[in-house]
Formats: C-alpha cells, structure tokens, sequence
C-alpha cells in the first residue's frame, strides 16, 4: 500500500513539474506573441492617427473651412438679391428721370455688392485647387473622381468666362459640354461630410 501511495505522489509530482514545463515553454511563447501582436497594434494606430492629422490640418480640414466660407457667401449673396427685389421691384416709381436714375444706382450698387461675394467664391475655388495641388497625396482614393469633377468645373469657368462674367463658348456649343458650376453643392455636402467622418474617427483615437 505504501508502495502503491508513493507512486502516485511520483506521478501526480512528474505530472505537476511536465505542466510548469509546458506553461513555461508555451505560456512565454504566447506572452511574446501579445506583445509583438499590441506593438505592431499600437504603431498601426499611431500611424493612423497620424495620417489623420495630416489629412485635416493639409487637405480635408482647409477645404472644407473654404466650403464654409463659401456657404456664408452665397447665403450674402441670396440677401442681396433678395432685398434688392423687395425694395426695388413692384414699386409704382415715378418715371421722373431723377427718380430712375436713383432707384437705377440703388440697384447697380446692391447687384454689384451681390456679385462680389461671387467673385469670392470664385476665389475660393482657387485656393482649394491650390490645397489640392499641394497636398492631393493625402486624399483617400474614394475622393478622387469628386476633387477631379471640382478641377473640371473649376477648369472650365477659368477658361470659358470671361472677367466680366460672359461667357466664351457658343452657347451651342456649351449646351452639348454641360454647364459650369462656381462650386458643385455635391462637392461641398462630400467635403462636409468626408471631414466631420474623420474629425470623430481621429477623437475615437485619441481620445
């Protein structure tokens, strides 16, 4: 019996020393496979967060601060518009040449004013190809037909228009190329989006 009992203790010891073997062989192995497994984690999110860095400070965050910009813009110019028709149009005004030459300068200066945040939008949609001249490597692939098609507008309205705002091309001839836009509003809604989507990403990472 005791015989018996001490071979059991034998075993039960061989057993317990063969586990602490494996657990140490394997229970490093795994340990070090963690490791290398949350390094290469942690350095593929720095690297994200990094590139997102650089796409809102560069090219997302720039063009869409142009997009604002260019919605207050349009809205003045709406303004303009809006209150110049109100003042001036449906009035019974006296046909006396003094008083048509007024109401006529009013509405010169308010269209003139109107057109001039216009020219700033223009403006603006230099400075955005400049942005992306700059910095189009930072773009995401998915955004390449939508800043291509603002180029093409932007293109377009240079060569097409003249200063005063006439337009060069047969009307003909532009009816069959398509129209001109300042500024697509898809661009902007794509642009708005695009750069809100990456501003919660980049804080979901950093914070």
């Amino acid at each position: 019996m005791p015989t018996e009992l001490g071979s059991k203790l034998f075993e039960a010891l061989k057993n317990s020393m063969l586990w602490t073997f494996f657990v140490a062989l394997f229970g490093g192995a795994v340990g070090a496979a963690v490791t290398v497994w949350s390094t290469r984690s942690l350095a593929k999110k720095e690297r994200l967060c990094e590139r997102l860095h650089f796409q809102l400070s560069l090219l997302y965050g720039p063009i869409y601060y142009k997009v604002l910009q260019n919605k207050t813009l349009f809205e003045l110019n709406k303004k303009f518009l809006g209150a110049c028709n109100k003042e001036l149009k449906g009035k019974n005004w006296s046909q006396d040449p003094t008083t048509q030459k007024a109401v006529g300068e009013v509405e010169d200066t308010t269209i003139g004013l109107a057109n001039a945040y216009i020219h700033e939008v223009v403006g603006n949609s230099e400075r955005i190809r400049a942005i992306l001249d700059k910095h189009f490597g930072l773009c995401d692939p998915k955004d390449i037909n939508v800043f291509n098609l603002f180029y093409e507008h932007y293109i377009r309205y240079k060569i097409e228009f003249e200063e005063s705002g006439k337009l060069k091309t047969p009307m003909g001839i532009y009816k069959h190329i398509g129209n001109i836009s300042f500024i697509r509003p898809e661009f902007m809604q794509q642009i708005e989006e695009r750069c809100r989507a990456k501003q919660d990403e980049y804080l979901q990472l950093t914070s």
